[in-house]
């Protein structure tokens, strides 16, 4: 995410450990591992919010209102991990009010006797454990579901919850409001960090990945984008609507996750690898916007050749027409506000930061929001990767021009909800980066990005994870590199 008044400041949080040497696990990647033996299958996604194995005789017990994550204690849920949604939307634009219906395929990782979903505001009119009525409660943001039947660990289940009312978007310090916003007729998301409770019922942390399906249903003369594909636009002429079905079975995180309704012109061309990419603007804008936009393939094909493929198969942007003062990577799908249009070479370094969170971000995720340097820090340097590839420019002179203008002196790992937006998320993240990079030299540096991608796809990992990784990719002992970093409030000086 950028945010800033002009789309000019970063987004996140970092992460994690008070110390950087002695705290990590036994079990991290050996210094100097040769890079073809990566594993590249990743940890197989997120690791059950159970540590140990459950006893026979252990009773059914309240799956945990949170994931323990220090900056948003009552973000997620324990006790389950979902597999799949599928989200089912009726919107009335008269009244802007919405029937939902959504179905959560999970797997209990412990005896369960009650877990919560996250939800904000609307009305539950009924909810379902495995076809079965199951008791519900109400606390501020923590939807209480009690089934039946108490459910095993282990076991899949399915629940299903129908809401309805009008989403209302949440404030959120330095980035404004989050959630489900209407804008005169239409309807767009701002997700990170918590604004998919406002309108469907989630485990609402980027910790618990999942796959989804969408099926908005809106009235004739509307159009719907959401993640993933397009599978299916069907019409009922009876009740003069069209039902918009989209795909999008990579694992996302529910802060990701995109649904526009409104009036818009879709473009759809393929990059030189066959990747569709598929754009959603304001009808009457289009040609404007395919304009400001033309350079995407080539910030693909740059990326491709940094960072490894495009995790996804599919890609585009969504215009809205309003002007925000942020840009957001939801997943295939980012979110531009219609001040993008005909910005130039700023612009296309939003484009360039937006596009490259598909890959560190998106489909190598965060495991708690204190990591988010992992996402914010990374597309910052692939700002400066596609500034140095369009113009005559080097990312080691953009970085002394960084370190000069702004104000890092925060830690970049674990910077505080309150700077989880600041410069030492985004441009220290990116001087970290570039720090890396002049220590271990290009073919080392580029391998481990390409590493990192690949190693985590589709999964979730840390800053020591990716300490780890650097270490076994360049051979070589980094600790008081990321420790200076990441960990200390006084910035240090680049390599020379």
């Amino acid at each position: 995410m950028i945010v800033g008044a002009s789309v000019v400041v970063l987004v996140v949080v970092v992460v994690v450990v008070a110390s950087i040497v002695d705290d990590r696990p036994a079990e991290r990647i050996p210094a100097g591992a040769p890079l073809t033996g990566v594993d590249t299958t990743g940890p197989g996604g997120r690791p059950p919010t159970s540590d140990e194995p459950t006893p026979p005789d252990d009773p059914p017990r309240p799956g945990a209102g949170g994931v323990g994550d220090s900056y948003f204690g009552d973000l997620g849920n324990g006790g389950y991990d979902v597999g799949h949604y599928t989200i089912a939307i009726g919107w009335h634009p008269a009244d802007g009010t919405i029937d939902g219906r959504t179905t959560i395929d999970a797997v209990a990782t412990q005896p369960l006797s009650r877990f919560n979903l996250d939800l904000s505001g609307l009305e539950v009119t009924s909810a379902e454990v495995d076809g079965r009525r199951a008791g519900v409660a109400r606390h501020n943001t923590e939807l209480t579901v009690t089934p039946l039947a108490p459910l095993v660990q282990g076991s899949a289940f399915t629940v299903v919850i129908a809401y309805r009312g009008r989403p209302e978007p949440k404030a959120f310090a330095g980035v404004g409001e989050v959630g489900w916003i209407t804008n005169a007729d239409a309807t767009f998301v701002i997700g990170e960090p918590a604004g998919a409770a406002t309108f469907f019922p989630s485990n609402n942390h980027p910790s618990d990945k999942a796959g989804y399906s969408f099926e908005v249903t809106v009235p004739e003369g509307f159009e719907v984008a959401a993640n993933g594909r397009l599978v299916a636009e069907q019409p009922d002429p009876a009740s003069r609507t069209m039902t918009w079905r989209y795909e999008q079975p990579d694992p996302m995180a529910s802060y990701l996750v995109q649904v526009a309704i409104g009036k818009f012109a879709f473009e759809e061309s393929t990059d030189p690898n066959g990747l569709l990419i598929r754009n959603v603007f304001p009808a009457g804008r289009a040609e404007e916007c395919s304009e400001t936009f033309a350079r995407q393939a080539e910030m693909i094909d740059l990326f491709d050749d940094r960072f490894g493929p495009f995790p996804f198969d599919v890609y585009g942007a969504l215009v809205v027409d309003r002007s925000l003062g942020l840009a957001l990577e939801s997943q295939t799908l980012s979110l531009f506000g219609s001040n993008v249009i005909g910005g130039g070479s700023r612009t296309d370094e939003v484009i360039a930061h937006e596009l490259a969170h598909q890959w560190f971000g998106n489909s190598v995720g965060i495991e708690r929001w204190q990591d988010v340097w992992l996402n914010e820090g990374f597309a910052t340097y692939a700002e400066w990767l596609w500034r140095e590839h369009a113009g005559d420019v080097t990312t080691a002179g953009i970085a002394r021009q960084v370190a000069d203008r702004f104000d890092t002196s925060r830690r970049t790992a674990d910077p505080g909800k309150a700077d989880l937006f600041s410069p030492s998320t985004y441009q220290r993240g990116a001087l970290t980066l570039q720090a890396l990079r002049e220590t271990v030299g290009d073919d080392h540096f580029f391998a481990i990005l390409s590493g990192w991608a690949d190693r985590y796809r589709f999964s979730t990992a840390t800053t020591v994870d990716f300490i780890a990784l650097s270490e076994q990719v360049s051979g070589r002992r980094l600790d008081e590199l990321f420790d200076s970093w990441l960990y200390q409030e006084t910035v240090p000086a680049l390599p020379s």
